[in-house]
Parts: C-alpha cells; sequence; structure tokens
C-alpha cells in the first residue's frame, strides 16, 4: 500500500516537473532576444549606425531636444488633465533624429534640456550643460504617434 502511494506521488511530482520545464521552455523561447539584450547589457546609442538602432537596448545621455512632437494627457473625474508621456526629437549621430518617449517623472527635466537646446540654436547660450540619462529598448512607434513625428519631420 504504501509502495503504491509513493509510486503515485511520484508520477504527480514528475509530471508536475515536466509542465514547468515546459512552461520555462515555452517563456524562454518567447522572451530569448530579451533576455540576451538584458544579459549583454545596453549599448552606447551614439556609437550605433541608424541601421542597427531598431530594437536595440541602449544607454545615453540626451544632451540636445530639438523639439516635441506629441504629448498624451489623462483626464480625472474633476477635469484636470495630467500629461502622461511626451515625445521629443533628438540628434543621434551627425544628420539623424529619431522620437524619444519621456514619462511623466522626468517632464520637467526633458523641458529643461529642450529650452537650453532652443537657447543654444539661437545664441544666446554658449553651451548645452544639462543631460538626461535614458536607458531602454527603442521601438517602433504606434500609428498615430508615428504620424505625428513624420509632420515634424517633413
Amino acid at each position: 500500500m504504501f509502495e503504491q502511494l509513493r509510486k503515485q506521488s511520484m508520477k504527480i511530482v514528475l509530471i508536475r516537473i515536466l509542465l514547468c520545464v515546459i512552461i520555462i521552455m515555452i517563456g524562454i523561447v518567447f522572451t530569448k532576444n530579451s533576455l540576451l539584450k538584458m544579459y549583454e547589457g545596453p549599448q552606447n546609442l551614439d556609437l550605433l549606425s541608424m541601421e542597427e538602432i531598431p530594437n536595440s537596448y541602449v544607454d545615453a545621455d540626451v544632451y540636445a531636444i530639438l523639439s516635441n512632437f506629441a504629448k498624451y494627457y489623462e483626464t480625472s473625474d474633476d477635469g484636470t488633465e495630467t500629461v502622461t508621456d511626451q515625445y521629443y526629437i533628438i540628434p543621434v549621430g551627425e544628420e539623424e533624429f529619431i522620437g524619444l518617449e519621456i514619462d511623466a517623472q522626468n517632464n520637467t527635466r526633458a523641458q529643461q534640456i529642450y529650452d537650453e537646446t532652443y537657447e543654444y540654436i539661437n545664441g544666446t547660450r554658449s553651451e548645452l550643460t544639462s543631460t538626461l540619462s535614458v536607458t531602454g529598448t527603442i521601438n517602433k512607434m504606434d500609428a498615430n504617434t508615428y504620424n505625428y513625428y513624420k509632420e515634424w519631420n517633413v
């Protein structure tokens, strides 16, 4: 009797282990690129060519912001609007630009960099001193945001 219960419980344990291994393998298959990027660490955005940028996990110090091309709001029940995300144009390389999404907690810093860039371009400032460190994956913009980007980039 005891032997039969032991065999039955071992079967259940082995089935559960096999199911866990299958679930883990499926998870690894679907996230292998992300896991590799995380293991390798972020690459310096300034050192990548435009062909290497899509889907890259990058680290950069944003020192210049040329424009704000999209701003998303959240409206509360009392009618007050809160900015949730802003999208800015930043220079990459010599003559290329990309869009950068800034979350609400970094909006003030991004606006300061934007103001300093505007002053620098107009000659009222001699150098750009503020930076914002960003780390993340370069993703494709959703269609709506991309249309705003194209309007700026015309």
